[in-house]
C-alpha cells in the first residue's frame, strides 16, 4: 500500500521539513504559513500503469473565489518517485479518473463556480481547455462544489456526487446532487 501527502516542495532540501514519521512518499509540500494550503488530494491509476496523483490550492492567500489551481503528479515507478506534470488554473476541488483508457479530471473552475472536466492524452501533462459545453463546460452558473470523490460506473453510466448552494450564496444550505453520464457518451459534452 502507498500513503501519500500531496505537497509542494519550493523549500531548499536544509529548509524542507523533516518527514521521517510520514508513511510513505511525500508527492508535494506546501509550508501552512503562507496562506495557501493543499486540498482535493486525488489518485489515479493510468493503463500504462503510471500513477497520477493532483491536489488544489486553498486559502486567504489562494485565488480560490476567481480561479481554482490544481496541480498534477506523474509517477512511473509505481510511486517511488513524483514530478510535476501540470499547473491547471480554473480547476478546483476536482477529481482525477481513468475511463476507457483516458484520464479525466472533473469538478469547478473555482469555490462554488461552474462545472468543468478536462481531458489529458498524455498521462497528465496537458489538458483539454473548458471552453463551451461541448468542450468541458459542462454546467455554467455559480454555487457548485465538490470533493474528490470517486466517479463510479454502474448500469451503464458514470456517477458522481457533487454539491450546490441554491441559492449560489454562502449562507445557503449545500444541497447534495448527482451528475450522470451515460458511459459510452463524450464525457466533454454538456449535452450527455
Amino acid at each position: 500500500m502507498i500513503h501519500l501527502m500531496l505537497a509542494m516542495a519550493a523549500l531548499p532540501p536544509a529548509a524542507r521539513p523533516g518527514f521521517s514519521r510520514v508513511p510513505g512518499v511525500v508527492v508535494a509540500h506546501r509550508a501552512g504559513a503562507n496562506g495557501i494550503y493543499i486540498g482535493s488530494p486525488s489518485l489515479a491509476i493510468l493503463p500504462d500503469g503510471g500513477y497520477v496523483a493532483s491536489h488544489d490550492e486553498f486559502g486567504p492567500d489562494s485565488g480560490m473565489e476567481t480561479s481554482g489551481r490544481t496541480r498534477v503528479f506523474r509517477s512511473a515507478d509505481r510511486g517511488k518517485s513524483w514530478r510535476q506534470g501540470a499547473e491547471i488554473d480554473g480547476q478546483f476541488h476536482s477529481r482525477l479518473f481513468v475511463h476507457r483508457g483516458r484520464l479525466y479530471l472533473l469538478g469547478t473552475n473555482r469555490v462554488s463556480g461552474n462545472v468543468v472536466i478536462r481531458r489529458s492524452a498524455d498521462g497528465g501533462g496537458t489538458w483539454s481547455t473548458p471552453s463551451g459545453p461541448r468542450a468541458g463546460l459542462l454546467h455554467e452558473g455559480t454555487g457548485f462544489r465538490a470533493a474528490p470523490t470517486p466517479v463510479i460506473e454502474h448500469a451503464g453510466r458514470l456517477w458522481c456526487a457533487m454539491e450546490r448552494r441554491d441559492p449560489p450564496r454562502e449562507e445557503a444550505p449545500n444541497l447534495a446532487c448527482m451528475l450522470s453520464v451515460p458511459a459510452d457518451a463524450d464525457l466533454l459534452d454538456a449535452a450527455s
